[in-house]
């Protein structure tokens, strides 16, 4: 799932998300569960998006009709994205305290 920055509340959320995770790679406590990236995981989170667009290329020159099609489901992707979050307990940062990668 790949959210646009210009996405809003939800772009803002995925971006925290994101930092978490990146913390907790690094070994640092963070307010991002592990159940939480689990599930952001079975939705297709993308994590470091970085690293997709080097392997997938993602930035190249689409055509305008595909690029399209992906905004419609990049949309779909947010809308799943948002009713997990929902579903699994609201406040993006209000998630216990984990102790980074085990």
């Amino acid at each position: 799932v790949r959210v646009p920055r210009k996405s809003g509340p939800l772009g803002e959320w995925v971006r925290t998300q994101r930092r978490y995770y990146k913390l907790w790679r690094r070994g640092e406590s963070v307010p991002l569960t592990k159940e939480r990236m689990e599930l952001l995981d079975q939705l297709g989170f993308v994590w470091l998006p970085a690293e997709e667009k080097v392997g997938g290329g993602f930035r190249g020159g689409r055509p305008r009709k595909r690029k399209r099609e992906e905004e419609d489901a990049l949309a779909a992707q947010n809308a799943a994205v948002a009713a997990a979050v929902v579903a699994g307990g609201g406040a993006p940062g209000g998630a216990p305290q984990n102790g980074g990668p085990q």
